[in-house]
Parts: C-alpha cells; sequence; structure tokens
C-alpha cells in the first residue's frame, strides 16, 4: 500500500475537525480515571481524559498519514499547561525544525514569553539564551484540542485556560512527555 499524501496544515485542521473530532463520543467530560489506569498511564482512547485524547490524536494522525509530519514544515507534537489549579494537554502543530521540547512562561509587563529549553546544551551555545519561538510564532501555533472539541491558535488556548496566559506551557514532540 503506498504511503498517503502528507497533508498540509490547513488540511490537518480540516482533518481534525471533520474525522477525529466526531470520534469522541462522549456528551460529558469524563473527570475520573480507573485505578488500573491510573497506574499504568494514559492509553489511546478518544473519550478519555487530556492525555488519553492527546495520545489518541497523533496516533490517528499517524494511522492516516503514515507520518507525523504535514507537507509544509509542521510536526504533530504536544501542548501542555500547567496552572496552580490544573493541568491540561493537548496536540499542537510544530515547526519541524522547531520541534525540540522548550517551556514557557508569559511575562505581563512585556507582554513578552520567556522560555526554558529542555533541549542539551551544544558546544556552540552562547550565555544568552534564545527561545525556539517568538511571543508571535508561539501564539500562532495551532493547537488540536479533542478533549475540549477544539482546533484554535495557542494564544486563544492558552487564554481557555487562564485568562490572563498564567501558568506554564510546554511544547515538544511525544517522545518528550513519556
Amino acid at each position: 500500500m503506498a504511503n498517503p499524501q502528507l497533508p498540509t496544515l490547513v488540511e490537518a485542521k480540516k482533518w481534525f475537525n471533520d474525522t477525529v473530532i466526531p470520534l469522541r463520543t462522549t456528551s460529558t467530560h469524563r473527570l475520573w480515571k480507573g485505578p488500573v489506569s491510573l497506574v499504568t498511564g494514559n492509553d489511546e482512547d478518544p473519550n478519555g481524559l487530556c492525555g488519553d485524547t492527546t495520545l489518541f490524536v497523533a496516533e490517528e494522525y499517524y494511522r492516516r498519514f503514515k507520518d507525523y509530519r504535514t507537507s509544509d514544515g509542521y510536526l504533530i507534537g504536544m501542548i501542555l499547561f500547567e496552572g496552580t489549579i490544573f493541568n491540561h494537554m493537548a496536540n499542537v502543530m510544530l515547526q519541524q525544525s522547531m520541534a525540540g521540547k522548550e517551556t514557557y512562561t508569559y511575562d505581563q509587563p512585556s507582554r513578552q514569553v520567556k522560555c526554558s529549553s529542555h533541549l542539551a546544551p551544544t558546544m556552540h551555545a552562547t550565555k544568552a539564551k534564545r527561545c525556539q519561538y517568538s511571543t508571535a510564532s508561539l501564539f500562532m501555533l495551532q493547537v488540536f484540542d479533542l478533549y475540549y472539541h477544539k482546533a484554535q491558535d495557542v494564544k486563544s488556548w492558552w487564554r481557555d485556560r487562564s485568562t490572563f496566559l498564567e501558568g506554564r506551557v510546554t511544547i515538544g514532540q511525544q517522545a518528550d512527555f513519556a
């Protein structure tokens, strides 16, 4: 069987809205996991908690397109919001050349994101740390959130978790969150 053609980012978003969101058939959000699931971790499940749905979307993407990439330079990864009251995870379409694990906080006075990289330092690393994404480029990345049945940009997604962009957001590839 030939590999299917990789979608563009726009086509991936359409696939998510038209094909994946309807697979979440539960009418309410689950708030608990069974005892076995608490011990074994996340299991791919379109009707599960956010970690389960995030795994499901990534693997469903792979089953459909035989790759985690798009034809126009994106890669399906994961995004984790960590707040004072709750955490939440979803999928994010990262630029392939900037898919390393990185954590961002939002600085209200400067209206800019600040980051801490999880990448191993290189011989050529400088003392001034540069984020993979600027504030504008991070906020424009697309989030596919099956748990909440939404595709939206990172800024809107983060605001849905915290009106004033509090907490922190970590992005990366699926393996970074294992």
